[in-house]
């Protein structure tokens, strides 16, 4: 298992834009995988009260987790609105 944090842009009246992030860029998670041959999915329910799009979802793997990886952001109806094969990993 590995860790995932959803980046957010919040358009508001007043401002053009201000960025929000679930978690600050400093976050790291103590352990990023357990290890785990065994494709999952794991996922972050979150809620905006401010109108505003994705506009990244970083993920965390330890360097022993390689192999295809792949981002996934669904609504909350459960639909799939988009998704992103991350490249370049270190």
């Amino acid at each position: 298992m590995a860790a995932l944090i959803f980046l957010l842009a919040c358009t508001g009246r007043l401002a053009a834009q201000t960025p929000a992030t679930i978690w600050p860029s400093t976050a790291t998670p103590t352990t990023p995988d357990v290890g785990s041959d065994s494709p999952v999915e794991l996922g972050v329910r979150f809620y905006s009260d401010t109108p505003g799009y994705i506009t990244g979802i970083r993920f965390y793997k330890s360097a022993a987790n390689t192999g295809t990886h792949i981002g996934n952001l669904w609504s909350s109806g459960g639909a799939l609105l988009a998704s992103a094969t991350f490249t370049a990993e270190t």
